[in-house]
């Protein structure tokens, strides 16, 4: 998409005195379909993302389901597990592939109540009797010397419920890790050719519905100008926008500054040019 034909819609934020944009409706690209993602996700309405787990599938297992085609159904034995054990869980999932080095998996966020109180049943699901031994095993190993005791337990514990590849699992703690995690993982562009044509490549558990807020816009609206001129003017404003974002809305102002960089960047190429994220 060539930036000549562009015009993003520059807006003012009247009290805090910086530049934001607003990309135009009409338009069509890759980041409308993620925006409406990260959307929901940042804005379920009663759900709290506390998990982050990858669900790698191993080159056998890919290459027997991408016969026919890998799509969601992949998911329900292993998220039936985890409702077992976790009766009021809410999920997203998300699938991606093509990264060199990396292997074909799902994204999930969960939402998973009481896991403090869910550690005996963990241990079944990991078949051990002693979880504290599991741990100091488990942090024997290179990459896993970071991680949490609790982010070990759920890693090996989705691991054994899932049984087609390599888990990783991060708990998030906050707003601010919930939008790194997103914007890092979740929401880069990725190659999905071993996923039925035409399906969705993203989804959210039933019954999960988005916050409607209404309020008086806090911007005024200055027209549309060239993705250049946006770009111009955003950087203009940089450190009041990450001010604002940071003491307002309770979660990093540079992550967020990142992400719209990320947008305007993407209209600008038509791919997405990271940013890196700063916490």
């Amino acid at each position: 998409m060539s930036s000549a034909v562009v015009e993003i819609t520059l807006l003012w934020h009247i009290e805090a005195e910086f530049y934001n944009i607003r990309v135009p409706k009409g338009m069509k690209t890759i980041s409308q379909s993620t925006m409406r993602m990260r959307h929901k996700i940042y804005n379920c309405e009663g759900v709290n993302w506390n998990y982050h787990v990858v669900l790698s599938l191993n080159s056998e297992v890919y290459e027997e389901k991408k016969k026919k085609g890998i799509d969601s159904t992949i998911l329900r034995g292993y998220l039936t597990k985890i409702k077992k054990i976790f009766p009021e869980e809410k999920h997203f999932w998300k699938y991606e592939e093509g990264r060199k080095s990396e292997r074909p998996h799902f994204h999930l966020l969960f939402e998973l109540k009481d896991v403090d109180k869910k550690k005996k049943e963990l241990e079944k699901v990991m078949g051990v009797n002693d979880m504290k031994e599991v741990i100091r095993v488990q942090k024997g190993y290179e990459m896993n010397k970071e991680k949490s005791d609790n982010d070990i337990i759920m890693g090996y514990s989705m691991y054994r419920l899932w049984d087609k590849g390599i888990v990783y699992a991060r708990e998030i703690t906050s707003m601010e890790e919930l939008i790194e995690q997103v914007e890092k993982d979740v929401a880069k562009r990725t190659g999905t050719e071993g996923f039925k044509p035409n399906k969705r490549k993203y989804g959210f558990s039933r019954g999960i519905k988005t916050k409607k807020v209404k309020k008086k816009s806090e911007y005024e609206w200055l027209g549309n100008v060239s993705v250049e001129e946006a770009e111009k003017s955003l950087e203009s404003t940089k450190e009041n926008f990450i001010k604002y974002f940071t003491e307002k809305r309770d979660y990093s102002g540079e992550i967020v500054y990142a992400r719209t960089i990320n947008d305007l960047m993407e209209m600008k190429k038509g791919i997405k040019k990271q940013v890196k994220l700063k916490v």
